[in-house]
């Protein structure tokens, strides 16, 4: 089976993600990581698992079935097709983790030794870091947190 992203938005703006992983089995998350249940965003469970399985591994398909028996004022939107491939270039959620994990590491280790390198060093390693707090935004990570730690060197 192939994995199937989807978004579901309602009228608030509250987001939650629906997945299928390669296994088949469903997962409902609020964007915080909370587990849901299907029940949280359609009217009937039951219809809506039942299309879900019918729709098979075409995403928009999926996109279909889940659009149709959404509850409320909700929208739905395909994140991932369902395709084994990666798209070439795009970050998944757990690499955008990594590097999030490796900057704040890296972050930590330039700031306490900023003052011990020359200017030039100190210029091109803060440049880098900011090049690829940058790229990550650019791929939807939330670098916030990474950028406050890097702060704004006086060089």
């Amino acid at each position: 089976m192939s994995a199937v992203r989807i978004q579901i938005r309602d009228d608030l703006g509250n987001i939650s993600y629906l997945s299928r992983t390669k296994s088949g089995y469903w997962n409902l998350v609020s964007q915080n990581g909370i587990a849901l249940g299907l029940s949280n965003v359609v009217g009937n469970e039951p219809l809506a698992r039942f299309a879900l399985e019918d729709a098979g591994d075409d995403g928009e398909a999926v996109l279909e079935a889940i659009r149709k028996h959404l509850s409320g004022k909700r929208t739905a939107t395909l994140l991932s097709a369902g395709s084994d491939t990666p798209r070439k270039g795009a970050l998944s959620d757990e690499e955008k983790s990594d590097f999030a994990w490796i900057l704040a590491e890296a972050i930590d280790l330039s700031v306490d030794r900023r003052d011990g390198l020359a200017r030039h060093e100190a210029k091109t390693e803060f440049e880098s870091i900011k090049r690829v707090l940058d790229y990550l935004e650019a791929n939807g990570a939330d670098m916030s947190v990474q950028r406050r730690a890097l702060g704004t060197p006086r060089f």
